[in-house]
């Protein structure tokens, strides 16, 4: 879709126009640096790395800075591995918080609600808020994502849990719909790795 069609879309409908182009993505990938802020105002880090996802839920976090480490999903099991210790902790999705989805990305509506704060010419910022499936823990409090209007593709994550900690994703050299293997969402833990299952 060429851009001034998207932006004439846009104003017209701005909220639905942006949910529904980001809803239709399959795949997202991108170069990040995350900065986390504590509730007691301590900073992390920076942390730096690519990240993948596909549409619904798999995800691919490669950790370059400061340590090394990876963080898969492909929907059911979770792995986490840190290189310097060669260690491995793997979960089953489903002892964890199903809120803490790749589908945010997506504005994936049933599991989110997705209000428009404001719009620019450059971007728009929403505000998601969980939606409580029976039974389910929810840790995060919401999500503020920044789209870009350039390509209607995501700039910024900012992640605010219940504990008052902030997770502040922003992104670069971002591309969507390229074809991403579902090999790439599965971890094989290296040789002589401990794996914590």
């Amino acid at each position: 879709m060429n851009i001034p069609l998207l932006l004439a879309l846009i104003a017209l409908s701005p909220q639905k126009g942006i949910i529904d182009r980001l809803s239709a993505l399959k795949t997202f990938k991108a170069d990040f640096y995350e900065l986390i802020t504590y509730s007691t105002g301590a900073v992390s880090d920076t942390w730096r790395g690519k990240i993948y996802f596909k549409n619904p839920d798999k995800l691919r976090l490669e950790v370059k800075q400061p340590d090394k480490q990876l963080i898969i999903s492909d929907g059911k099991t979770v792995w986490l591995y840190f290189k310097k210790k060669n260690e491995a902790y793997k979960r089953d999705v489903t002892t964890l918080v199903k809120e803490v989805s790749p589908s945010y990305i997506f504005m994936d509506t049933t599991k989110c609600t997705a209000e428009l704060d404001t719009l620019t010419e450059t971007e728009a910022l929403f505000t998601l808020k969980p939606k409580n499936p029976e039974g389910a823990l929810v840790l995060i409090d919401k999500i503020q994502l920044s789209v870009s209007l350039d390509d209607t593709l995501p700039e910024r994550v900012v992640i605010y849990d219940k504990e008052k900690n902030t997770f502040d994703f922003h992104f670069s050299k971002r591309k969507a719909d390229k074809k991403l293997r579902d090999k790439l969402f599965l971890f094989k833990p290296p040789k002589n790795c401990k794996v914590y299952d």
